[in-house]
């Protein structure tokens, strides 16, 4: 198995961090949430950030935890849906991970809970052309958590 890091990225709710988390119980991998790592950095939930400083302050901090995330080794990050509108924060988790856009159905991403997500089908026109640029594998999560985790592992056995 490849020891580079396997990123996770996908629209919000698809599956990244429960697939994250499974892929790390697989694969004996440290599982680092950006959306957690934020937290760590700031003091502050990200919906904390999103509701009292805005978007334009939660990606600020979002670039600082995938920096710091990207610099780990061998472990899964799960990336918030937005990371990818940076570039640079694809760059960054390029350089020592391999890319999985996480696809699932739009009518099975929640909505509740999540600021960004209110226009789900604007979002997911915004975004596709951003993971679809920055992915190396394609993974399809309208099943089982177990299924798309073992469909990237197997992806990922093949990779150098």
């Amino acid at each position: 198995m490849s020891n580079k890091n396997i990123v996770l990225i996908g629209m919000p709710g698809c599956g990244k961090t429960v697939i994250g988390q499974a892929l790390a119980s697989l694969s004996d991998r440290h599982f680092y949430d950006i959306d957690v790592l934020v937290h760590e950095l700031s003091g502050h939930s990200v919906l904390h950030i999103l509701n009292k400083e805005g978007e334009a302050a939660f990606r600020v901090w979002e670039y600082k935890a995938t920096a710091l995330a990207a610099s780990f080794n061998n472990c899964i990050i799960a990336t918030g849906g937005g990371a990818v509108l940076n570039e640079d924060n694809c760059r960054a988790l390029a350089k020592n991970g391999r890319i999985y856009f996480i696809e699932r159905a739009l009518k099975l991403l929640p909505t509740q809970g999540r600021p960004l997500s209110v226009d789900l089908p604007a979002l997911y026109k915004t975004r596709l052309p951003f993971y679809l640029s920055f992915a190396e594998e394609i993974i399809k999560n309208n099943n089982t958590i177990e299924m798309a985790a073992q469909l990237i592992l197997k992806a990922h056995m093949g990779q150098t």
